[in-house]
């Protein structure tokens, strides 16, 4: 999968597979979606319109500011402390 594909993918925009792509596909069903080498999600591959629609979830799809992904550069959240689990039992 292109950065392009992956980008159209998670906006939940159709896409168009490469040949090479397609030489697994035996015609119109699911598909999994994966972008160096991890699982993204689902797609539907329509041969007769020769495009992947995304079944990527709505609550977590990108909006138009997707700009830092194309960069690389990931929010990441800072870190909470970590829990510690005490028993009552001793």
């Amino acid at each position: 999968m292109t950065p392009d594909q992956q980008h159209a993918y998670l906006r939940r925009a159709p896409f168009l597979p490469a040949a090479e792509q397609l030489s697994a596909c035996d015609g119109t069903g699911y598909v999994l979606v994966r972008f160096e080498g991890n699982v993204l999600g689902m797609g539907f591959y329509g041969a007769d319109q020769g495009a992947v629609a995304s079944l990527f979830p709505k609550s977590m799809a990108l909006g138009k500011d997707y700009a830092w992904l194309k960069t690389g550069a990931v929010r990441r959240e800072p870190r909470a402390a970590p829990i510690r689990f005490t028993s009552g039992w001793r």
